[in-house]
């Protein structure tokens, strides 16, 4: 069941396989790889309701840990700005944090329940 959920996803585009064509399920994710898997998922909800989704993209947040030269402030700006993921304290985004499992999990409820939104 899990091999199916994580080949589902990688199809997807949401997540990428390693150079190895691995998963890798035991290493660590920080919060930049989570904001960029989410960021993706973003995209196809905002493809589905473009109207809902223009704060999302257009969202140019200030991190005072992130710079918008970084090639993941796109994807972090845009998932806090959905509430998706939160800031830290002083408005850090903490990219390189890893994330913990309730963090991942909190991430992923928000998704479910803005595509739930969506669908109303």
């Amino acid at each position: 069941m899990l091999f199916r959920s994580i080949a589902a996803v990688a199809r997807a585009a949401i997540i990428e396989p390693f150079e190895n064509h691995t998963f890798q399920p035991r290493g660590l994710v920080r919060r930049t790889d989570l904001a960029i898997a989410m960021s993706r998922v973003l995209a196809r909800l905002a493809a589905a309701d473009p109207i809902r989704a223009r704060s999302w993209q257009a969202a140019r947040l200030r991190f005072s840990d992130l710079a918008a030269t970084h090639l993941a402030y796109p994807a972090a700006s845009m998932v806090v700005a959905a509430g998706v993921m939160e800031p830290g304290a002083n408005n850090a985004f903490q990219p390189t944090k890893v994330v913990t499992g309730a963090e991942a999990i909190a991430a992923v409820a928000r998704i479910e329940a803005l595509a739930a939104d969506g669908r109303k």
